[in-house]
């Protein structure tokens, strides 16, 4: 029994189609030009790896706003309640206790947070090879399409907003110079409302497709038809919601491919003392020391560049878009530190490699009597 299609049916996807540019403003947050906050690259000069991460972005968010805390008060225990360092609760009290108006967000999208236009403290992992939410950032708005943050201990940096999605939990503090209106608030769950409104007119989008006559040939009786129209809809509405995206294609694909491989059990190759020290001349290979940076200044090995353990994910990017395909060299500080394998899987996520590990490290290499720069 052949049934005659729906006029309403007929019409519902033209009318979606028309609908979606209505979101784009939204889903795209504000002009990848719009002006950021500037506050320096320096917030403080002897960062040390720590737990202060979250008084470090509570200083710099204040700065922003043309207050001051200073560092000796923002350390105390009132601060910092633990010894993983600050709770969402502690860095509310010291942005209040400092002049400033903090509003506690939960669930927040990227266009959330661009609407704000404020600095937001945000809940993050502190690289892709970790699972717990354990840092804290400071964004500062957009440049050039990608979110600007500070970083601590790194200062500011860029990071895709694709990135910036699979790192951060939603969760962010805004900070304010006056106490925020409602209407702020509102506007925040305005615009992520339409974010939500976009995704579901693309899936009624798709259920409307899916209904439309199609061949004989793909009958939504029998397996293989109902199977081939879910596909090709569901390629259409990945297509269609391309040009309203957060992030271009290939920074989906980068985020999607790194996502695998954080979650999969990575080796890399050893490299004894003697292999390393014949191709320490080589231009192909890169030797990178994953101690952190005041170690390094002290003695590394010849030619190394340091990318200190508690580096922030724009600076490994940096180094893994300058090394390219070379060979790529961790080292730490003896056989027993990890930190080569984290900072190893850290650029294997960018995509760079071969990578090997020399585990000897700094000791052995010390040992024997190999040669060391010291500054």
């Amino acid at each position: 029994m052949n049934h005659k299609p729906n006029k309403f049916f007929l019409l519902s996807p033209l009318l979606c189609l028309m609908s979606l540019p209505l979101f784009s403003h939204w889903a795209k947050g504000q002009d990848p030009s719009s002006p950021f906050i500037p506050i320096g690259n320096a917030i403080i000069d002897n960062f040390k790896l720590g737990p202060n991460c979250g008084v470090y972005c509570a200083m710099a968010a204040l700065r922003a706003l043309g207050l001051e805390a200073p560092y000796g008060v923002l350390v105390s225990p009132q601060y910092v309640s633990s010894l993983e360092g600050s709770s969402m609760a502690d860095l509310i009290l010291a942005v209040k206790d400092h002049g400033a108006f903090p509003l506690p967000l939960r669930g927040l999208t990227p266009s959330g947070l661009v609407a704000l236009e404020t600095p937001c403290i945000l809940h993050v992992r502190r690289d892709g090879t970790t699972e717990a939410h354990a840092h804290w950032v400071l964004f500062l708005g957009m440049e050039d399409g990608k979110a600007k943050l500070f970083n601590p201990p790194h200062g500011e940096e860029l990071l895709p907003l694709a990135e910036l999605l699979y790192l951060w939990d939603g969760q962010g503090i805004a900070v304010f110079s006056q106490k925020p209106s409602q209407t702020i608030s509102w506007k925040v769950k305005i615009v992520q409302i339409l974010d939500s409104v976009q995704m579901l007119a693309l899936a009624f989008l798709g259920i409307c497709l899916g209904f439309l006559p199609w061949p004989q040939r793909l009958p939504l009786s029998t397996y293989s038809g109902f199977g081939l129209r879910l596909g090709l809809v569901t390629l259409l509405c990945l297509l269609l919601q391309l040009p309203f995206s957060q992030a271009s294609l290939q920074d989906q694909w980068k985020l999607y491919a790194s996502i695998s491989l954080a979650r999969e059990k990575q080796s890399f190759d050893s490299i004894s003392a003697m292999e390393l020290q014949n191709r320490l001349n080589d231009p192909q290979m890169v030797l990178v020391d994953a101690r952190i940076a005041s170690n390094f200044q002290v003695i590394h090995l010849p030619g190394a560049y340091s990318l200190p353990i508690d580096c922030g994910p724009g600076m490994v990017r940096t180094v893994a878009n300058q090394i390219g395909n070379k060979t790529i060299v961790v080292y730490c500080q003896s056989d027993g530190c990890d930190w080569s394998e984290v900072i190893a899987k850290s650029l294997s996520l960018r995509g760079v490699g071969p990578i090997h590990i020399y585990r000897g490290g700094i000791e052995e290499w010390t040992t024997l009597q190999l040669p060391l720069v010291r500054p």
